[in-house]
């Protein structure tokens, strides 16, 4: 038995999929399906049902799900105990998103930094996957990210508890014209559909300007352009008049002045995604100094 095996079997229990599952796990999908077949040769039967769609547990599968559960929380929670511990360093660990590693935490960390006296940080800027996993895994005290309030971020937030730190949003932007005005706007034309520059369908701005999107039921006046899991390549193409794209209004700031002078705004403000900067901690325990500071924040 390995662990890796109980923590595929449980995000395969929550997606149904084995691609979206290999994709939040960081593992190709031939592998991940070995490991599905390990834990079911280990477990002596078969626990999903791979002839329905979505893939679903079988009764053997749902049986066997809150022991799985049970016992990776016991290990986490294990080894947050030990790292609450340890001699308390005046370090806090923190683990965030690139975007807002870059736009958001020095400002917002220096805001604060004063009450803290003296307290040293460790930043560690990453994926979101990569992010929740030091998090479960105790390699760091918080986590920054994005969210909409919705399930498409990947992970279930009720597994932590969170608090907003900020605001943002995710504001369509495209290159102006010879007479200053976007070169597309939404929601565009069913004949001449706009060009969408997407992020990859593993991020989750990518899922919530796809939800967006959804829910105006604009699918056909915008046609898939070029994607990309980096803001920064698809403002790049935007600037270009390679088509919209979604960027942080941390990242726009000048969107409406002189910072971006080929870029504006391709929509009204209905299609803007307002977006909440949150910060998580384990439901485990905190070394004193970690604690002090989320009972500050």
């Amino acid at each position: 038995m390995k662990l890796d095996w109980l923590e595929d079997f449980i995000v395969l229990s929550e997606e149904g999929s084995f691609s979206r599952t290999a994709r939040r796990r960081n593992v190709a999908q031939p592998a991940l399906s070995r490991r599905i077949r390990a834990l079911e040769s280990w477990a002596g039967t078969e626990l999903f049902d791979r002839q329905r769609h979505p893939v679903s547990l079988t009764e053997q599968g749902r049986l066997f799900q809150p022991f799985a559960e049970d016992a990776m929380r016991s290990i986490r929670q294990g080894r947050n105990k030990l790292q609450s511990n340890k001699q308390d360093d005046k370090i806090l660990k923190f683990s965030s998103t690139h975007t807002i590693s870059i736009l958001f935490f020095p400002d917002w960390f220096r805001s604060i930094h004063a009450e803290l006296g003296g307290t040293g940080i460790s930043l560690q800027a990453n994926h979101l996957e990569h992010c929740v996993k030091e998090l479960e895994n105790g390699s760091c005290h918080f986590m920054l990210c994005y969210s909409d309030g919705t399930e498409l971020l990947g992970f279930d937030e009720r597994s932590f508890e969170c608090k907003c730190v900020g605001r943002d949003e995710l504001i369509p932007v495209s290159m102006v014209d010879s007479l200053r005005q976007p070169k597309y706007t939404l929601p565009g034309k069913s004949t001449d559909p706009n060009p969408l520059l997407e992020y990859s369908p593993a991020s989750a701005l990518g899922r919530m300007v796809e939800a967006l999107l959804t829910r105006k039921r604009e699918h056909p006046r915008v046609q898939k352009q070029s994607e990309s899991p980096a803001a920064d390549n698809l403002l790049a193409l935007a600037s270009q008049g390679l088509g919209i794209a979604w960027i942080s209004g941390l990242r726009l700031k000048g969107i409406d002045g002189d910072e971006y002078p080929d870029l504006a705004r391709a929509g009204d403000r209905s299609w803007n995604v307002p977006l909440e900067i949150r910060i998580y901690k384990s439901n485990g325990p905190l070394p004193k100094t970690a604690a002090n500071f989320w009972n500050m924040i």
